[in-house]
């Protein structure tokens, strides 16, 4: 099913990072809930406002997540 959405790796980061734990979420911040090492599985709903989704992947980041899964 995955591949068949043709899925892309978007990003400069390396891809081995270890993944400490996933959460699936679609909330517009959890940034505050992660503790670094996270893989976030989303919708993607926070992303659809350019403003939203900046400051949703900058908290993710800040908060050290391993990766983004839309």
């Amino acid at each position: 099913v995955v591949q068949a959405g043709a899925p892309e790796v978007v990003g400069t980061a390396p891809l081995d990072r270890p993944v400490r734990w996933v959460h699936v979420a679609d909330v517009p911040d959890m940034s505050n809930l992660l503790q670094g090492g996270e893989l976030v599985l989303t919708t993607g709903q926070a992303l659809t406002d350019d403003a939203v989704g900046v400051r949703y992947l900058q908290g993710l980041a800040d908060a050290g997540a391993a990766g983004l899964f839309v």
